[in-house]
């Protein structure tokens, strides 16, 4: 009984220890912002995507927030970190006679613990030099936006407007899900550097102006009277630009997973679907089909295009509320894209520009960015059940391939009477040059 009772007491201890344990996990988890915090918003991309293509989340210019900081003096990104300073000092030139360096950083200071949280992992950056990042990249994209539009005068000798290479690179790492920080950081510092420069433009639309290379007309496209939207940084604006205006789905089970692939472009339009570029549109993945008819916006693919729906894309698989637009609509273009025939049909229809000089590169672009992917809560799937049930039709294959018989035979004839009026005409001639002798 002894040693019974000696047992029980140690397995006893033992109880204790683990709570202890697990409890004092919990207790230090309280004060530290965890990773999946509920205002968490600017992520590190999950790795099962990451690795499809590393490259499409890494910035390779400039780094924007705590994630990409340079490590090297020898660094693209470092150069531009000197760049950068510029830029700061001539915001405090511009404003100082009425928002000087202090200001700035007490409106910062207020909002660092705000801005700490928007982060998934916990930034061990002391207060001093988060603030100096928040100051100096905050000031590096607006200085970017107002040169842009010309309400600040771009100086000679800046690399950056003087270089339509390296204006594309800085443009593609301000889209980058990793290379973020919080649009709140920018309004303040907006609203306090406006003046003497009384920015007419908001933050929003001279964004939006930005990135017109990304979403065309993106300005034209964001919603006049919204006013109460406060989105969470540059990546998510865009998402919400794309997506704002599309059309709700009729019933709940089109947010389901996909239940058939859908055929391929070149496929649909063998069997009599025809495919039309979209003359007129609010939001470049707005896509319908009626009547036999699909209706596509044209998209100009350039050798950004596949990093800014990467990363689009990737947010929308981290960010757990909302419907996923962008995963949707790669899914649906990379259905349509099954070949290079497939790409060369849609840029035949002007659906597609290709500025990578090689469909198979597009056809590849659309493969990659559906690697890894959650595919539920597809929102296309009343148009792909549309399309589906009209391919399905045998009819309209048999309109098809009668016209293409029709067109065939019609051709057929159209050249043996081409030929037998030229047998005729050359015996009438021969008949008529021979009459004189007779």
């Amino acid at each position: 009984m002894g040693s019974q009772d000696s047992g029980d007491i140690e397995f006893g201890n033992l109880n204790i220890v683990c709570a202890d344990f697990i409890r004092s996990k919990l207790n230090s988890q309280k004060i530290l912002p965890g990773t999946l915090e509920p205002s968490s918003c600017i992520f590190r991309v999950h790795q099962n995507i990451r690795n499809v293509n590393k490259a499409a989340y890494t910035p390779d210019m400039v780094s924007i927030g705590p994630y990409h900081r340079p490590d090297s003096p020898n660094t693209n990104l470092e150069a531009m970190e000197k760049h950068k300073l510029k830029y700061l000092q001539a915001v405090l030139e511009r404003t100082r006679e009425t928002t000087n360096l202090d200001k700035y950083v007490e409106a910062l200071v207020k909002l660092e613990p705000e801005a700490r949280k928007c982060y998934s992992e916990t930034i061990n950056l002391p207060q001093e030099q988060f603030i100096d990042m928040m100051l100096i990249d905050g000031f590096f994209i607006l200085e970017l936006f107002r040169k842009h539009i010309k309400v600040v005068l771009v100086d000679e000798d800046d690399p950056i407007f003087n270089s339509s290479s390296i204006t594309a690179r800085v443009l593609r790492d301000l889209v980058l899900l990793e290379n973020q920080i919080p649009m709140s950081v920018l309004q303040i510092l907006f609203d306090l550097s406006k003046n003497p420069v009384p920015d007419s433009p908001t933050l929003i639309e001279m964004a939006l102006s930005f990135f017109d290379t990304f979403i065309p007309n993106a300005k034209n496209k964001y919603p006049k009277s919204n006013g109460t939207v406060k989105h969470k940084h540059l990546v998510d604006l865009l998402r919400y630009t794309l997506s704002v205006s599309l059309p709700k789905p009729s019933s709940i089970s089109a947010f389901s997973t996909v239940q058939e692939s859908l055929p391929s472009a070149m496929e649909l339009q063998r069997s009599g679907v025809t495919f039309k570029m979209a003359k007129s549109y609010d939001s470049l993945i707005h896509i319908k089909f009626d009547k036999g008819v699909f209706e596509i916006p044209q998209l100009t693919i350039h050798d950004h295009t596949g990093s800014f729906f990467h990363n689009l894309i990737a947010y929308e698989q981290q960010h757990y509320t909302g419907t996923p637009y962008i995963t949707a609509y790669a899914i649906l273009m990379n259905n349509l894209i099954d070949t290079v025939y497939d790409v060369r049909f849609l840029r035949r229809q002007k659906i597609i520009t290709n500025q990578l000089g090689n469909d198979r590169k597009v056809s590849s672009l659309f493969t990659n960015l559906c690697k890894g992917i959650s595919r539920n809560g597809f929102y296309y799937l009343e148009v792909c059940d549309k399309v589906i049930d009209y391919y399905k039709l045998p009819y309209h294959q048999w309109k098809v391939e009668l016209k293409r018989i029709w067109s065939t035979n019609v051709w057929t004839i159209i050249s043996v009477a081409a030929a037998i009026l030229l047998l005729l005409l050359t015996a009438w001639s021969t008949v008529f040059i021979t009459l004189p002798f007779f």
